[in-house]
């Protein structure tokens, strides 16, 4: 049919035709464009699973080019147990028009990588299904950042499930989130007992605000250090030593808390307390006791000074008349030599000279003490030997022996001045 024959109709419908095919060509140029610059693959194969078009992404992805896919089926980039796992979504695929997995590939070479894949099918006006098409984003360095991340997470969850601190992650409401297998010891409760709890319901003192202030601080400071009372399982008294961080993310806000059980140690240090204080009252009891017993012991020095002023005052009252009466009596000279011994001896006694003299010159004999007391009392060398019925000689050689050991030889000292300085 020439134009001139064709209805104005029939030009229009064929002009909108022609429109329609040249705006498909338009957009066909535009979407290869697209997909032949995109980064990522994009790969699309017939009903029979061959290539029709590969992008330089996916080829080069797989080590081929665009060339050596074109026509070749699908397989040659999968093992056998990974078409399975490709094709187990074919259901899917076109129950639901599409699906988003994550699927290994084989390359050239052989190795294995994993891939992000999108699958879609693609249908003719009469929504026919004509193609399968995909796009396709290696993911091996996101699976090697996972893979790592999922160890870093593993190793951490490990050393909080064995370390022997307690360890709380707590919403801003007191919500208690989760827990390790030390929190659960020493609070005595199950995790599930715990988890999903307020941490308030273990507090031992609802009504104070201690606990109020501690969690102020954390949240003002970010980090804090306290002591906390707690009731564990049966009622028991904790006493923690806890360590809280607050971290604000995005939308969720969360309390970090380490601690410690030191219930034992609390007991222990109160123990110390109450040790140190029975200690005190004890040293006060002694401190009087010693008090009391100075006050003894200065009665008794007292009543030994007093004993010895009566001694004393007994010989020279009572005896030392009846010895004065009996020297100037007719006694022979034997007698008299007793008598004066028995004077000299009683003076001994009575005489705090003699006891000091002994303390102070341990050096001295008894016979040396008894004659420094005679020449204390201004007797002569004669008289002494005669009381004590000893040679002059023998009494001059005491002498000697004396000044000796109270320092006095050789040196121009009066030996009986010397002794009237000793109290």
């Amino acid at each position: 049919m020439k134009d001139a024959d064709k209805t104005k109709a029939q030009l229009i419908a064929e002009l909108r035709a022609l429109r329609r095919d040249a705006d498909e060509t338009k957009q066909y140029k535009c979407f290869k464009t697209i997909c032949d610059r995109a980064g990522y693959g994009v790969v699309i194969r017939d009903l029979s699973g061959h290539f029709v078009y590969v992008n330089d992404s996916f080829a080069h992805m797989h080590g081929y080019t665009s060339e050596d896919l074109i026509g070749k089926h699908y397989a040659i980039m999968h093992t056998p147990a990974q078409i399975k796992h490709v094709e187990s979504f074919e259901p899917t695929r076109r129950k639901k028009g599409g699906f988003i997995a994550e699927i290994e590939h084989k390359r050239r070479d052989n190795t294995v990588f994993p891939t992000l894949m999108n699958g879609t099918l693609l249908t003719d006006e009469n929504e026919k299904h004509v193609y399968n098409a995909a796009t396709a984003i290696e993911i091996t360095q996101l699976k090697n950042v996972e893979h790592e991340l999922r160890r870093q997470i593993q190793r951490v969850e490990l050393i909080l499930e064995t370390a022997m601190d307690g360890f709380l992650i707590i919403d801003r409401d007191g919500k208690i989130l989760d827990m390790n297998n030390s929190a659960s010891n020493i609070f005595g409760y199950l995790r599930e007992e715990m988890v999903s709890a307020n941490i308030r319901a273990f507090e031992t003192d609802k009504a104070a605000d201690g606990n109020v202030t501690q969690i102020r601080k954390i949240r003002e400071k970010g980090a804090h250090r306290f002591v906390a009372t707690y009731r564990g399982k049966d009622s028991h008294e904790l006493h923690l030593e806890c360590s809280a961080n607050f971290v604000d993310m995005d939308e969720a806000s969360f309390f970090f808390c380490f601690f410690r059980d030191i219930t034992e140690k609390k007991k222990t240090e109160q123990m110390l307390g109450e040790r140190d204080r029975e200690l005190g009252r004890k040293n006060k009891h002694l401190e009087e006791a010693n008090t009391a017993l100075r006050v003894l012991l200065n009665r008794r020095d007292k009543d030994k000074e007093e004993l010895e002023e009566k001694v004393l005052y007994n010989v020279k009252d009572l005896i030392a008349p009846v010895l004065a009466r009996l020297k100037g009596s007719r006694l022979d000279t034997r007698q008299q030599t007793y008598v004066n011994i028995l004077e000299s001896n009683l003076n001994d006694i009575v005489s705090p000279f003699a006891r000091r003299l002994l303390s102070s010159f341990n050096k001295l004999t008894p016979t040396e003490i008894q004659i420094t007391n005679l020449i204390r009392e201004g007797k002569s060398t004669k008289d002494i030997g005669s009381l004590m019925n000893l040679s002059v000689r023998t009494i001059e050689f005491h002498r000697k022996n004396i000044r000796k050991k109270l320092g006095l030889r050789n040196k121009k000292k009066n030996l009986r001045s010397h002794l009237l300085t000793i109290h």
